[in-house]
């Protein structure tokens, strides 16, 4: 099952839909909510869904106030309430912001929660997420490239990268 959806932050739809595809599906990413303010629910919910407590992490407070002191600012209780984590997940290191991502496991399935702020979600992909994963999902590994192109007609194109059509997806011949 391969789906992308969008659900509100609301404590019950962020349930139902962690019910949805528990045991269902190898793994769930989901991004958003794990900011400072009051709207930000997902970290907490996370918690009661995976029954955990929440609990500082010194290392990340550490972080955050490395985060601060290097842009002059001073660190607030709020702040330091980003370093408050589900005692039960593995914690992602998030190297460009204050919220952390966080890895749960059950009936099979992996969850994976990380900020909603594009740049910190890749770092957290790329640095902390995708070697943890590579290490616990064996199989074929899939490479995605982007090429930027303009003022060739797509079916022009098509042609042109035909070779690699048949070195990269030989099947598809």
């Amino acid at each position: 099952m391969n789906e992308i959806i969008s659900i509100s932050d609301n404590h019950d739809h962020i349930k139902q839909t962690l019910t949805k595809f528990e045991g269902k599906v190898d793994i769930v990413l989901i991004t958003g909510g794990l900011g400072p303010t009051r709207d930000d629910i997902t970290k907490n919910t996370l918690a009661e869904y995976f029954d955990s407590k929440l609990v500082s992490h010194p290392e990340v407070i550490e972080h955050i106030k490395e985060l601060f002191k290097s842009r002059d600012l001073k660190i607030s209780q709020v702040n330091k309430m980003q370093a408050m984590l589900p005692d039960n997940c593995l914690v992602l290191k998030n190297p460009s912001g204050t919220a952390q991502g966080m890895w749960f496991e059950r009936s099979g399935t992996i969850f994976v929660s990380m900020p909603g702020v594009p740049y910190e979600m890749k770092d957290i992909m790329t640095l902390s997420l995708l070697p943890v994963l590579s290490k616990k999902i064996k199989g074929p590994v899939v490479v995605h490239k982007t090429m930027m192109t303009q003022g060739i007609p797509e079916s022009y194109l098509s042609e042109r990268l035909n070779h690699w059509k048949q070195i990269f997806l030989p099947m598809s011949n």
